[in-house]
């Protein structure tokens, strides 16, 4: 009973100090979610109109990058049907990417001062254009490199039966791992807004960074051998110096207000 006590005790006190309860919170990142969820079953619908072209859009860097001889398979009865499934949940979730980076920003936004609170419609904006911007040069660049490395690795001896289910996970998570890491500037931005990092600490971590970078590049590819790692690792590098701009630009001034007090 004393623990129950304690929770009223601490709820009444937050209350009190005008600050929302815990549970309050919880409420809200679930209404956040649902939300979320819910533009990615109407973008999944919207796309499942699409999903044969779709496929044929995602389907090509293996065609391009299939040497002589090679076959695209079926494995299973059911593996077609579910391709097209995989392919309109990657395009609903692409298309309520506005919806979701919405209620991202919705969520954290009491955290932030009033003049912070502008940055909604440009934070949806760029976080979106980012996330496709990854993806694109996943699918434009990265993956008919490594496609092409990939599949001629064996040697002429070899001929490559690709499973389209296989490649699918492949091609998606692929696209998938790039949209996330394009992010990165934009996250840099948030923690720079709200005071948790400025360009300064992102300066000093600089040798973790590549140490970080290296990790995530080999836990993000599909196939984690160094062709890969790099591909995204370079990308990934460019992002965090990137990064280190964006945090002088827009947390220069909380920066300064740090120095005056020192």
């Amino acid at each position: 009973m004393s623990f129950f006590n304690s929770m009223k005790k601490k709820a009444a006190q937050d209350a009190g100090e005008g600050r929302l309860p815990f549970t309050a919170h919880l409420i809200e990142l679930r209404s956040r979610l649902v939300k979320s969820l819910i533009a990615v079953i109407i973008g999944f619908c919207v796309a499942y109109t699409y999903s044969q072209q779709l496929f044929e859009f995602i389907i090509m860097p293996l065609k391009e990058g299939m040497p002589p001889g090679g076959v695209i398979t079926m494995l299973e009865v059911t593996e077609g049907f579910m391709t097209l499934l995989k392919v309109s949940l990657w395009g609903g979730m692409l298309l309520a990417c506005p919806v979701i980076f919405y209620q991202l920003w919705s969520f954290i936004s009491p955290g932030l001062q009033i003049k912070e609170k502008r940055y909604v419609v440009p934070f949806v904006i760029v976080s979106t254009a980012f996330f496709t911007a990854g993806a694109a040069f996943c699918y434009f660049i990265a993956m008919p490199f490594a496609l092409k490395f990939l599949l001629a690795i064996a040697g002429p001896m070899i001929q490559p039966s690709i499973s389209v289910g296989k490649y699918l996970g492949f091609a998606l998570n692929f696209m998938l791992a790039f949209g996330c890491i394009f992010e990165m500037p934009v996250l840099v931005f948030v923690l720079s807004k709200v005071g948790l990092i400025n360009y300064k600490m992102l300066i000093k971590w600089h040798g973790m960074a590549i140490i970080g970078i290296t990790i995530t590049a080999a836990l993000l590819t599909p196939t984690p051998d160094a062709f890969s790692m790099l591909i995204m690792g370079v990308p990934l590098y460019i992002l965090y110096l990137f990064s280190i701009v964006v945090s002088w630009v827009f947390g220069k001034r909380i920066v300064e207000e740090e120095v005056e007090e020192e």
